[in-house]
């Protein structure tokens, strides 16, 4: 999709999204009884995050584009994260779904979704980890198009203060998420002087997602 961006429209995008929210939708409902390359159990991936606990906050304090202030508030609130928020059994996920893993065709012009690949760093777990590739990368962080991504996924997902807060989490836990995090603050990205967690928040996982509901409502 990379390649793709500068010329597609905006209905064009906004349509991408959604099949792209189907796509993943029919990925997390794969079974799993048979599946046999990774481990399905619960405890192998609450022992996952726990270790990504352990690990990111030594990650995010490289190159000291944030400070010690705010790196201890990180450790703070992600050793209460809840490895399973969405209360869903683990589900097979992509975990790297980016710009670069997103295939498109165009047909009669019309843009289709026509691949999803490299399926490398797959993990089973919950959809909580596959939100932040697919905002940071495949959507560019625009949150018309991860709303129109989220209806189509699940419509009755409330993309509310709540779910900010679980999605950054778990960008922060993800296995690429500090190095996405800092590379996007390297190039060009705003000064970190004096931020809190409110401000990290509305950087990453921004209030104007709400906005853009338009007033829909789901269940809590």
């Amino acid at each position: 999709i990379r390649d793709f961006r500068p010329v597609l429209p905006e209905g064009e995008a906004l349509k991408i999204a959604a099949r792209l929210g189907l796509a993943v939708r029919d990925l997390h409902a794969l079974p799993l009884k048979e599946f046999k390359a990774l481990p399905k159990d619960e405890k192998s991936w609450t022992l996952f995050i726990k270790k990504r606990k352990e690990d990111c906050v030594l990650e995010l304090s490289k190159d000291g584009l944030l400070s010690p202030s705010l790196l201890d508030q990180i450790h703070s609130v992600i050793g209460t994260v809840d490895p399973l928020p969405s209360r869903l059994p683990p589900r097979l996920l992509h975990a790297d779904i980016t710009e670069d893993h997103v295939y498109l065709d165009e047909v009669r012009g019309s843009w289709k979704l026509s691949g999803l690949i490299d399926f490398a760093d797959a993990e089973i777990g919950d959809p909580f980890y596959e939100w932040h590739s697919i905002w940071f990368g495949a959507l560019e962080r625009n949150p018309k198009l991860f709303e129109s991504f989220l209806r189509a996924y699940e419509p009755r997902i409330p993309l509310n203060r709540l779910f900010r807060e679980r999605a950054f989490a778990f960008s922060l836990l993800h296995r690429f998420g500090p190095q996405d995090i800092l590379s996007a603050l390297r190039d060009g990205g705003p000064s970190t002087l004096g931020w809190g967690l409110e401000e990290f928040l509305e950087w990453l996982w921004p209030e104007a997602m709400e906005a853009e509901q338009g007033g829909f409502q789901g269940p809590e």
